[in-house]
């Protein structure tokens, strides 16, 4: 092939020359140890087999291959050893019948490849050029059909494209996902939840409505949170949340108290001041004895003391028995026996008889009487407090 046309003059002289030999082509698709199948026989088995890629350029990538210019080449070349002239003038058939042992023919347009083989060997692999074509898709909108995701290493690999909420098993490929900053960079996995329920760490989170831990996959660090559940901390491990200044206390006016502190204070106090609340906690209209004892001291005093004995009442006027216009606090039965009293308004009963026995004590706040009947039923002794 000719790389140039020349101009010669008279005296065989060139005048000019104009290079028209092949270029290297830019666009090139380079084939290496393609395997090609052949049919399985002994020495002298015929058949048909197509190259992966067509068109076969030839040894620059410049044009289409041909016989005399030919990229293609077998990498072992013993099943098939000679290289014959594709004849399109011929049927495959005819072609094939032309072939000796070891003879290939190769359509360079089509990649198609006729043979009669050298040796009972079925494979081969191949190197060739062919061109790579670049597509533009200028289309708004691409709709692809049926797509398979593939893992460059193992073919097996292929990853589904499945509508959300079906079916999977463990057999199922997925895309490996990374996450990354607002800046692109990966993240480093140490800094993530370590479970599906958990924040990574060094968030601050707000926390409502928290509900008891009912099960697991709590958070396992303060600064994690459970999805919808309570935040699980350690004893002890956040002692100075919430802590300031006690202004109430100039010893302690810099130095914080913590809410556990505050806590445990608490906690002591109520303890230790258990037995001051029984009284309290025991009150109830049929034992206000208890109340009145836990404050009589300073508040009422005892304005009446006597002995009862013998079948004749004792008549206690309030304001002239008692020597002053006193309200009655409380009557109490000091001594072994019972007795029983009665109270009047301006000489007119109040009420029934009330029993007392020895003990008890009558609370008579809030009532308005002048005068109180004590009657005898066996040795006994009162005490009336007023204030």
């Amino acid at each position: 092939m000719e790389d140039a046309i020349r101009v010669t003059r008279a005296d065989g002289q060139i005048a000019a020359a104009v290079d028209i030999g092949p270029r290297t082509a830019t666009n090139l698709l380079q084939i290496s140890a393609e395997t090609v199948t052949l049919s399985a026989g002994a020495q002298g088995t015929t058949g048909t087999v197509c190259l992966d890629k067509a068109p076969v350029f030839n040894e620059v990538g410049s044009q289409i291959g041909e016989l005399s210019d030919t990229s293609f080449a077998f990498v072992t070349g013993t099943v098939l050893t000679t290289e014959e002239e594709w004849d399109y003038t011929k049927l495959d058939a005819a072609q094939i019948a032309l072939l000796d042992n070891g003879d290939f023919r190769i359509d360079y347009r089509t990649g198609k490849m006729l043979y009669c083989k050298d040796t009972a060997a079925t494979t081969d692999t191949c190197n060739y050029k062919s061109r790579q074509t670049n597509i533009e898709i200028t289309a708004s909108t691409i709709s692809i059909g049926s797509v398979t995701i593939e893992d460059a290493s193992t073919s097996a690999n292929k990853a589904d494209i499945n509508d959300a909420d079906t079916a999977r098993t463990t057999g199922t490929h997925v895309l490996a996902t990374q996450s990354v900053d607002a800046a692109g960079a990966v993240l480093s996995t140490s800094a993530l939840a370590t479970s599906a329920k958990q924040l990574a760490d060094d968030h601050n989170v707000t926390v409502s409505n928290m509900i008891p831990a009912v099960e697991t996959g709590l958070a396992t660090s303060i600064k994690q949170l459970a999805d919808g559940h309570g935040v699980a901390v350690a004893d002890g491990a956040d002692v100075t949340q919430g802590a300031k200044a006690d202004n109430k206390n100039s010893a302690t006016d810099t130095t914080a108290i913590s809410i556990m502190a505050v806590l445990k204070q608490l906690s002591f106090s109520m303890q230790a001041n258990a037995g001051n609340t029984e009284v309290m906690d025991d009150w109830d209209d049929e034992n206000r004895c208890a109340m009145v004892k836990s404050y009589q001291a300073g508040y009422y005093s005892t304005v009446d003391t006597s002995f009862v004995t013998g079948d004749s009442p004792v008549t206690l006027d309030v304001n002239t028995a008692l020597s002053r216009n006193a309200e009655i606090g409380y009557i109490v039965n000091d001594g072994a026996g019972n007795f029983s009293i009665s109270l009047s308004e301006n000489g007119t009963d109040y009420g029934s008889e009330i029993i007392m026995e020895n003990g008890e004590t009558f609370s008579l706040e809030g009532l308005d009487v002048d005068s109180i009947r004590i009657t005898w039923i066996a040795d006994s002794a009162y005490r009336v407090f007023a204030k």
